[in-house]
C-alpha cells in the first residue's frame, strides 16, 4: 500500500462502535505495523498506552529509526552499544539510529493491562531522533519529555 493510500484509508475512516454495550464499543481501525498513517480519534480513545507505544515504535521504524520495545535486563550503555553493533553489521553504511526501553523500565512502568502508571524511561540516539521520537509519541496521544540524562526521554499519558 502506498503512502497516499493509506492516508487516504485513515481519512476515509468512519469511527464507529462495534461490539456489545458492557465493552461500550471499540474501533474497527487496526495498528499498522508498517506504521504508515495517523490512528483515527476512535483508536486513540479506547487504545492502551501499550498499543500507542508500539505504534509510535512503528512510526519510527517506517522512518528508518529502529525501535526496540522493552529489551534485555542489560544496563542502558551495554544495551546502546550492542544495538549499535547489531546494525552496524547489518547496515556498515547506515547512521544507526535508535530507540528503546529496558524490559527493567516497563515492567516498572507499564501495568499488566497497558497502563502507563509512571513516566517511562526511553533511551534515544541523539537529539534528532529524539526530535522525531517526540512527533511519534505526540501522533498517539502520549507526551514525551526531556529524561534525566542526555540521550533520554520521560514518556507519560497525554
Amino acid at each position: 500500500m502506498t503512502d497516499e493510500e493509506q492516508l487516504a484509508q485513515v481519512q476515509n475512516h468512519r469511527c464507529r462502535d462495534v461490539g456489545d454495550e458492557s465493552r461500550q464499543g471499540s474501533c474497527a481501525w487496526v495498528s499498522d505495523v508498517s506504521g504508515g498513517g495517523s490512528p483515527p480519534p476512535c483508536w486513540l480513545q479506547r487504545a492502551s498506552d501499550r498499543a500507542r507505544l508500539e505504534h509510535a515504535c512503528a512510526v519510527l521504524r517506517h522512518y528508518a529509526i529502529v525501535a526496540y520495545p522493552a529489551v534485555g535486563p542489560q544496563h542502558p550503555a551495554s544495551t546502546r552499544e550492542r544495538i549499535r553493533r547489531h546494525l552496524l553489521a547489518l547496515f556498515p553504511d547506515a547512521d544507526c539510529t535508535y530507540l528503546f526501553w529496558t524490559a527493567e523500565e516497563d515492567a516498572r512502568c507499564l501495568s499488566p493491562d497497558g497502563t502507563l502508571r509512571v513516566p517511562l524511561l526511553v533511551h534515544v540516539d541523539g537529539p534528532a531522533i529524539a526530535t522525531s521520537a517526540r512527533a511519534a509519541f505526540d501522533l498517539v496521544g502520549l507526551i514525551a519529555e526531556p529524561g534525566p540524562e542526555p540521550g533520554t526521554m520521560l514518556v507519560s499519558r497525554g
